[in-house]
C-alpha cells in the first residue's frame, strides 16, 4: 500500500511539473498525428525499470482519446487501477469535458467522480474558457484564455468564488513560439517566470524562476518524427517542496 501511495505522489508531482501553462501532461501532436500510448515515471533517465505508470491512452475510431487511466503498479505488473479519466468532444472535434474518477473503496463502483472540467470556444475555435466543478458540481476553479492576433496571451485563474486568483502571461519571438510566461497573483505581484528554449519548432528546455531563483529545469528530448520521448524535470533548489523526476513517453 505503501507503494501505491509513492506512485500516486509521484504522479501529482510530475503532472504538475511536467508543463509551464495550464494545460495536461499530454504533448503537442507530432506532424504525423502518432497516438500517445502510455507515460512512464522513472527515477533518473538512466534508470532501466519504470517506478509507474503515470497513465495509460484509450482512442476511438476516429484516433480520439476516449480514455486515460493511472494504474496500480507493482514489480513491474498492473494490480489495479488509482484513477481514471473519460474524454468527451463536440461535433467539431473539440474537446469539451474530461470527467476524472479516483479509487473509491466506499463508493458501489469502487470509484467516485471527484473533478469534472467543462471547456468552452469561441466561434472561431479558439478555447474561451476552462471551468472545474466538483462531485458536487461545485464551483471548483476555473480558466479563462484571451488572444491576440490570434495567439494565446493571459490565462486567469480564478476560485471557487469566482474571483480572480493569479494570470500568466505568455511572450513570443518573431516566430510565435512561446518564450516566456510569467505568473502573477491578482495585484499584479510577480510569483514566478519560465523561460522557454527551442531547436526549431521544438520546445526542448524550461528554466522556472521564482524571486530571482533558478529552481527547477525541464529538458524535452523529442524523436526524429518531432514526438516527445522525455520530459526531465531537475529542482535546483534546496527549497524546493517537488521531488524531480523524469517521464518517458510511448506511441502506439
Amino acid at each position: 500500500m505503501r507503494k501505491y501511495i509513492f506512485v500516486g505522489i509521484c504522479i501529482l508531482i510530475l503532472s504538475l511539473l511536467s508543463g509551464c501553462t495550464k494545460e495536461s501532461i499530454l504533448p503537442d501532436s507530432s506532424e504525423n498525428n502518432a497516438k500517445l500510448k502510455r507515460i512512464l515515471l522513472y527515477a533518473t533517465v538512466e534508470s532501466a525499470e519504470p517506478m509507474g505508470i503515470v497513465e495509460e491512452f484509450e482512442y476511438d475510431d476516429s484516433g480520439m482519446i476516449i480514455r486515460s487511466s493511472s494504474p496500480m503498479y507493482q514489480d513491474g505488473v498492473v494490480v489495479g487501477t488509482i484513477s481514471y479519466k473519460l474524454y468527451e468532444y463536440n461535433s467539431f472535434f473539440q474537446l469539451i469535458r474530461i470527467s476524472e474518477f479516483n479509487a473509491n473503496i466506499n463508493s458501489p463502483t469502487g470509484f467516485i467522480n471527484l473533478l469534472n472540467h467543462v471547456y468552452t470556444y469561441s466561434g472561431d475555435g479558439r478555447k474561451e474558457k476552462e471551468t472545474i466543478t466538483d462531485l458536487n458540481d461545485h464551483l471548483y476553479e476555473s480558466y479563462t484564455f484571451e488572444y491576440k492576433h490570434g495567439i494565446l496571451t493571459k490565462i486567469k485563474k480564478f476560485n471557487n468564488r469566482n474571483e480572480l486568483e493569479s494570470y500568466v502571461e505568455n511572450e513570443y519571438d518573431d516566430f510565435n513560439r512561446l518564450v516566456k510566461e510569467s505568473r502573477y497573483l491578482a495585484d499584479g505581484t510577480l510569483i514566478s517566470y519560465t523561460v522557454n528554449t527551442y531547436s526549431g519548432v521544438l520546445q526542448v528546455r524550461s528554466d522556472i524562476y521564482q524571486s530571482g531563483l533558478h529552481y527547477r529545469e525541464i529538458k524535452r528530448t523529442f524523436n526524429k518524427n518531432g514526438d516527445l520521448i522525455i520530459l526531465e524535470s531537475n529542482e535546483l533548489s534546496a527549497f524546493s517542496s517537488f521531488w524531480g523526476g523524469v517521464l518517458r513517453y510511448e506511441y502506439f
